[in-house]
Parts: structure tokens; C-alpha cells; sequence
């Protein structure tokens, strides 16, 4: 199973479990989220059974998602286990047979709204005492995920105009903006790269290129897309698209040569 974007959130693949237990009351829950992760509020459960929720006889539990009939196949569903509920008490009910999860959305001071689903139905409008043992789904804002991503891997490079004034070795690197702070070099000298080369073999930019006897000169990059996410680096894969940039970088490779060979 993996993590499913549905209505712009991203739902987790598995329930939280903290010390050994995956039945959680109210309170412990809210706080089980981090790094952008959270319990969705009643409406987001609620947007999520609208699209439809198949039971699985096998796994015990319900898939909810456009396309849930599929079960295990499916593409933008999200397996919930039933896993019951635990009492105040301590004592556990409906394991393999009910749904039990947390929402974010309080009821009143003492109780919270929840979704509850079994072979039969799915309900996302009842409420319950908070002490409740519940089972705890994560979900993260898409927007979020996207923001993390920009902020943890973009890269700069210098600016064409900007190259000239500063070392050689400046003019192909692509790296954070740490790394060119610690070259003293300001940020109106920069630009970000969405999509950028690193020359040579891996980051550290050896062996850019080589010549040997039987195949002659080569020349060592690679392209990257830090910000592409999984599901586009997937499309991307199997389309077109791999083809089409390849096609484009041969005809800028062979327009060089020729280029370089008149100007020789």
C-alpha cells in the first residue's frame, strides 16, 4: 500500500501506532501528527466516504476511494482496517469486524466526531467520549508536501551575467543556497533551477569527461528534477516524455559537435 492524494490531501498508508498500541484516545492522537502530519477534521472523512468505500473480506476493512471496488488493485483508494474499538475500561470490541477512526473535530468538551464502518455501511457523523481507544490516519496537506519539498531541495546556480565575476569552478554548480552563502556569493548573483545538470559523476563533479582509443571522447551529466514528486516521476517514466528529452538533447549534442568541429 502506499500514500493516496485524495481531494488535495495526502493520506498516509498505514495507522499510527505509539508504544505497542493502535487503538488511541482522543487526546493522544491529536498530538500523534508531525512534520505537517494530523488527523483530518470530520469533513475530510466525510469527503473521503463520498467517494465510495468497498468492504474487504480479506484483509478485513473497507477501501474508500473512486475506484475502492477494485480492493487491493486499486489506484486512489485507501485501505481502512477494522481493528475495533477499545473501552475506557480497556476491553476490545468488533476487531475484524468495525472501523473505528479519530477525527480532528471536537463534539463538545468531553466527546469527538468520528468514522465508523462495517462489512455493511460506512458513517463518518458519530460522536464518542474521547477516552475511547480509536484507530488514528494521518493526513498531510498536498500544498505542504509541495512547500517541503521546495524548501528542502532547491538549488541555485549562478546567473549567465554573474559567472564571469567569480572562480571557474563556481560557473557549473548547482547547490543549496548554505552552500553558496558559505562562498560569500549574494543571492542577486543566483538563480533557482527547477531542473539543472550536475556535471561529472554524482555530486561531486569528477570525471566530466574522458577519451579513450575505442570509443572516443565522453562526456559524464546528469539531469535532475528535485521537486518532482513520485507520482509524476511515474508518469513521466512511462509516456512519452523520457523519449521526447532525449530526442531534444540529441539534437542539441549533435548540433554542438558540428558547431564546434566549423569553429576548430
Amino acid at each position: 500500500m502506499k500514500q493516496i492524494k485524495l481531494n488535495n490531501l495526502i493520506w498516509d498508508d498505514k495507522n499510527i501506532i505509539l508504544n505497542d498500541k493502535k487503538l488511541l484516545n482522543w487526546e493522544v492522537a491529536m498530538k500523534a501528527g508531525k512534520d505537517g502530519w494530523r488527523l483530518p477534521t470530520i469533513d475530510e472523512l466525510k469527503a473521503l466516504a463520498n467517494f465510495g468505500s468497498t468492504w474487504d473480506s480479506v484483509l478485513k476493512g473497507r477501501w474508500f476511494g473512486p475506484d475502492s471496488e477494485l480492493l487491493s488493485n486499486s489506484k486512489q483508494s485507501v485501505f481502512l482496517p477494522a481493528d475495533g474499538f477499545r473501552d475506557p475500561d480497556g476491553s476490545l470490541h468488533d476487531v475484524g469486524k468495525g472501523g473505528y477512526y479519530w477525527s480532528a473535530s471536537p463534539y463538545n468538551s468531553s466527546n469527538a466526531y468520528y468514522l465508523v464502518f462495517y462489512s455493511g455501511y460506512a458513517n463518518p457523523g458519530g460522536y464518542a467520549d474521547r477516552k475511547y481507544g480509536f484507530s488514528v490516519r494521518l493526513v498531510k496537506d498536498a500544498n505542504e508536501i509541495v512547500k517541503q519539498a521546495s524548501s528542502t531541495t532547491a538549488r541555485y546556480r549562478l546567473k549567465k551575467e554573474a559567472v564571469q565575476f567569480f572562480k571557474k569552478e563556481l560557473a557549473t554548480v548547482v547547490d543549496t543556497m548554505n552552500f553558496w552563502k558559505s562562498k560569500n556569493v549574494d543571492e542577486a548573483a543566483l538563480e533557482k533551477a527547477e531542473a539543472y545538470i550536475i556535471y561529472g559523476n554524482g555530486e561531486t563533479r569528477n570525471n566530466l569527461c574522458g577519451f579513450d582509443s575505442k570509443n572516443g571522447v565522453h562526456f559524464n551529466f546528469q539531469v535532475k528534477y528535485p521537486v518532482m514528486n513520485y507520482r509524476e516521476y511515474t508518469k513521466f517514466r512511462s509516456g512519452e516524455s523520457v523519449r521526447e528529452l532525449m530526442n531534444r538533447l540529441q539534437d542539441v549534442v549533435d548540433r554542438f559537435y558540428l558547431e564546434s568541429r566549423n569553429n576548430g
